[in-house]
C-alpha cells in the first residue's frame, strides 16, 4: 500500500473517532490492517463500500469524500 494511501487510512481513522463514529473508525482500521498484509481484496471493496454508504446516510460529506478519494486510491482488488 503506497505511503500517501495508508497515511489517508491513518487520517481518516482518527477523524472518524473524533466525530464520535469510533465503530467505523475501528472497522477501517482493521481493512486497513487486512490489506496491508494481503493485499486488496473485493471483500475489503465491499465493506468500504458499506461503511461509505453509511457515512452518507448520515450527511457527513467531509469523511464520506475522505473515504472515497481512499477507495480511488486503491484501484482494483487483486483477489476475491
Amino acid at each position: 500500500m503506497p505511503r500517501e494511501t495508508r497515511k489517508a487510512f491513518l487520517e481518516l481513522y482518527l477523524d472518524l473517532v473524533l466525530a464520535h463514529r469510533a465503530d467505523y473508525g475501528e472497522a477501517l482500521d482493521q481493512i486497513r490492517t487486512e490489506i496491508e498484509g494481503r493485499g486488496y481484496s473485493r471483500s475489503h471493496q465491499h465493506d468500504l463500500g458499506i461503511i461509505l454508504k453509511n457515512l452518507k446516510k448520515v450527511k457527513d460529506s467531509t469523511l464520506s469524500e475522505k473515504l472515497q478519494k481512499i477507495i480511488d486510491s486503491l484501484g482494483s482488488p487483486q483477489h476475491i
